[in-house]
C-alpha cells in the first residue's frame, strides 16, 4: 500500500502545482487594444464573474479540493474533483469580456498559456490520480 505522500504522489503533486504555478504570470486572456490578463489577475478577481454568470473561476476550489485529498492519500475522489474542475475551467472558452473597469467590458480574442497551464494542472491531478487508483495493490487473497 502506497503512503499518502509515496513518491508517485509527490511527483504527480508536483508536476499539477508547478502547472498552476506557471500559469500565474503567465497572460490568461488577450485583446484587441489591451494588453493581456494575467493569470494571477483571473485568479484574484475571476471570481466576480458570478456577477455576470461566469463560473469558471469556481474551478479553483475544486483544483484546491484534489490537491488537498490527494496530499492525504485519496485517489479517486481527487480524480473526479480534478475531473470536475476540467468541465467547470473549460466554461472559460465561452467568455466574451473582461471587465478592466466599471465602464465595459473589453472583447477577449483569445486565450493565452496561463489558461492552458491552468487546465494542465487539473489534467495532471485527473491523470495522475487515476494512474494512482490503477497502480494501487490488490489485497491479498484469503488463506484457505
Amino acid at each position: 500500500m502506497s503512503t499518502p505522500l509515496s513518491s508517485p504522489r509527490r511527483l504527480v503533486l508536483a508536476a499539477s502545482a508547478l502547472l498552476f504555478l506557471a500559469a500565474l504570470p503567465a497572460p490568461a486572456l488577450l485583446f484587441t487594444d489591451h494588453p493581456p490578463v494575467r493569470g494571477i489577475t483571473t485568479l484574484a478577481f475571476g471570481w466576480w464573474g458570478v456577477v455576470l454568470g461566469d463560473f469558471p473561476w469556481f474551478a479553483n476550489p475544486l483544483y484546491f479540493g484534489a490537491l488537498v485529498l490527494l496530499w492525504r492519500g485519496f485517489n479517486l475522489a481527487p480524480a473526479a474533483l480534478s475531473a470536475l474542475a476540467i468541465v467547470v475551467g473549460l466554461r472559460t472558452l465561452g467568455v466574451d469580456e473582461w471587465y478592466h473597469n466599471e465602464a465595459g467590458g473589453t472583447p477577449v480574442v483569445g486565450f493565452g498559456l496561463a489558461f492552458w497551464f491552468w487546465i494542465a494542472s487539473f489534467a495532471v491531478l485527473l491523470i495522475g490520480g487515476l494512474g494512482l487508483v490503477r497502480a494501487k495493490p490488490s489485497p491479498a487473497a484469503p488463506s484457505a
